[in-house]
């Protein structure tokens, strides 16, 4: 599990969160499920995975 994670982790209030996932061993293999939750949101946002 990984997270969770808001706007400003990175010191910037911009809308978006970037998540980079390393291993030098490589990857879990199988199905990842993710789940994207809107906190403090008004309306409808739009986001890409």
């Amino acid at each position: 599990m990984l997270g969770p994670y808001y706007d400003n982790a990175d010191g910037t209030t911009d809308g978006r969160i970037r998540l980079n996932i390393q291993n030098p061993n490589g990857i879990e293999p199988g199905t990842w499920k993710y789940e994207v939750y809107g906190y403090k949101v008004t309306g409808t946002e739009d986001y890409t995975i």
